[in-house]
C-alpha cells in the first residue's frame, strides 16, 4: 500500500487514510488503512491509528498505543503506553488509558476516568466521572462505573451492575446482575455481590451477599 509522510511531524500516512493538516503524526508514528486523524489530534512516538479508527479533536495517542478497527478517540482523551482501543469502543472527554489497558467492544469511556494497569473495559460497559479502573480488573457486560469509584485488583463488574459515588471494589470480588455498590462502601476479598443487592453507606463486605447491606 502506498503511503506518504505527513507534513506536520513526518510520520507515515497511508494514501487511503485521511489526516487533517492541523493534526500531528510524529516521525515514528503511523496512520494506516482507512483511519482518520482530525482536528488537532496527535499521534506520537511509536503509536498507530489503523483500520477504520478515528482520532479527533485534541486527543493524544502516544507510546506504543494502538487505536484500531472502528474505535474512536476524541475530546482531550489520552491513550498512552501499550494501550489498545479496538472494536467499536469510544474514549472521549478527558479520559486517560495507560499501561497495558484494553478497551474494546462497544465500551464507552469518558469524562475524567482512568483505565490503567492490565484492566479491561469491554462489551457495553460505561465509565464516567472520576472513576479509576486498574490492576487486572474487568468491567464488562452493561456495567456502569461512575463517580469516584475504584475497581482494583482482579475485581470483575459485570451484567447490569453499577458501582458509583466513592465505592471501592477490589481483590477477587465480583459485582454482577443488577447489584449496586455506592456511597463509601467497600467490597473486597472474594466477595460475590449479585442479584439486586445494594451495598452502600460505609459497608465493608468481604463475603457473599444477595440482599442489601449498609453500615
Amino acid at each position: 500500500m502506498s503511503f506518504h509522510h505527513h507534513t506536520n511531524g513526518g510520520g507515515i500516512v497511508d494514501d487511503s487514510a485521511h489526516v487533517d493538516p492541523t493534526a500531528y503524526v510524529g516521525r515514528y508514528a503511523e496512520v494506516r488503512g482507512n483511519a482518520k486523524l482530525l482536528g488537532a489530534a496527535r499521534v506520537e512516538e511509536y503509536a498507530r491509528v489503523i483500520d477504520n479508527a478515528i482520532v479527533s479533536e485534541n486527543a493524544l495517542v502516544t507510546g506504543y498505543a494502538c487505536v484500531s478497527d472502528n474505535a474512536q478517540v476524541g475530546g482531550n482523551a489520552k491513550i498512552t503506553s501499550d494501550v489498545r482501543v479496538l472494536d467499536s469502543a469510544v474514549v472521549t472527554d478527558s479520559a486517560t488509558a495507560e499501561d497495558s489497558a484494553r478497551i474494546s467492544g462497544n465500551a464507552r469511556v469518558g469524562t475524567s476516568t482512568v483505565v490503567r494497569g492490565r484492566a479491561q473495559v469491554k462489551d457495553n460497559a460505561k465509565l464516567s466521572g472520576k472513576a479509576v479502573i486498574g490492576d487486572d480488573s474487568t468491567v464488562c457486560g452493561r456495567a456502569d462505573v461512575s463517580g469516584e469509584a475504584q475497581i482494583l485488583g482482579k475485581a470483575v463488574i459485570s451484567g447490569n451492575a453499577r458501582v458509583y459515588e466513592r465505592a471501592i471494589v477490589s481483590g477477587h470480588a465480583s459485582v454482577s446482575d443488577f447489584a449496586n455498590v455506592f456511597g463509601n462502601a467497600k467490597v473486597h476479598k472474594s466477595a460475590i455481590v449479585g442479584g439486586s443487592s445494594r451495598v452502600f453507606g460505609n459497608a465493608d463486605v468481604g463475603r457473599n451477599i444477595t440482599g442489601s447491606i449498609s453500615e
